[in-house]
């Protein structure tokens, strides 16, 4: 199937440099997005676990109204960037929503992208970074990050399961003119049984897995052999935490004696040579 769609975006924007060190900025877009191929037209089916991925010739493209309001500050030693946001989306488009069967021979359970009539997604987010000043030769400071996002269903008030959850992440880092280490925490969110529509995730009477909180380190390193030459390398989930991220196991049912096949890496190493042409 084919599909076709045409939106005018625009986009709007205001900053006010309200002192020499703090700005605020609110932003209004709308937005637009298209079915992609394998949505419309993609097919999956594992005939011994019994589910399948179907096609939606009938997608429609999602269109959306956002608007963000945020402030942004440069203190001694301190970069800050808070920002608020809201949207309202039309037809917005959700992948692998169950719509029918129940995981037995002759009724797969059936999943869809599909269409939801009327989204609205809020949250926050609030980044910046700390410097420690210099120190054995190089620059410390500490990165931090935090998000936060709700998606509802305002035709049902059910939430929307596409919606991650909170993020938190925190780093020290070591700089010079040659190399950069750093260690950095990350801590996700579990996913609460009450920002999840089990209906359109697992056949009922069974419950959706909820994926648990979770903390990890990382520790990695960047060496600049020329200004066209980079080594990097790091260890990663340091601790050999085990965690899951909530985009894997959507569908997955909380019985599930398999749930630990959608696990993250443990502990594990990485090493790259990056070149500039």
């Amino acid at each position: 199937a084919s599909i076709s769609g045409n939106a005018t975006s625009p986009k709007l924007g205001v900053l006010l440099r309200a002192t020499p060190q703090w700005s605020v900025y609110g932003n209004y877009a709308h937005g637009f997005k298209a079915p992609n191929a394998n949505q419309v037209n993609g097919f999956f089916e594992n005939i011994t676990a019994f589910y399948r991925t179907i096609p939606n010739p009938n997608l429609k493209p999602e269109t959306s109204r956002n608007f963000e309001l945020g402030a942004r500050g440069r203190l001694d030693g301190v970069s800050l960037d808070v920002a608020a946001f809201t949207g309202r989306y039309k037809d917005f488009i959700e992948e692998n929503r169950q719509v029918s069967g129940a995981g037995v021979p002759g009724n797969p359970t059936t999943f869809q992208t599909v269409n939801i009539g009327n989204v609205r997604i809020s949250g926050f987010e609030i980044k910046g970074d700390v410097a420690w000043g210099r120190a054995a030769g190089g620059q410390w400071s500490s990165p931090f990050g935090y998000g936060q996002t709700r998606g509802k269903d305002t035709n049902t008030g059910r939430p929307v399961n596409s919606i991650n959850p909170s993020r938190l992440n925190a780093g020290l880092k070591y700089d010079t003119a040659s190399w950069t280490a750093r260690m950095d925490v990350t801590h996700r969110a579990a996913k609460k049984a009450s920002d999840i529509d089990n209906a359109s995730a697992i056949t009922p009477p069974a419950t959706q897995f909820t994926t648990p909180a979770a903390t990890t380190l990382d520790v990695s390193a960047q060496w600049r052999i020329r200004p066209d030459l980079r080594l990097n390398a790091g260890i990663y989930n340091l601790t050999d935490k085990k965690y899951w991220n909530w985009s894997d196991v959507r569908g997955l049912a909380a019985t599930s004696t398999v749930a630990d096949a959608y696990t993250q890496p443990g502990r594990y190493l990485r090493v790259s040579l990056v070149a500039d042409f």
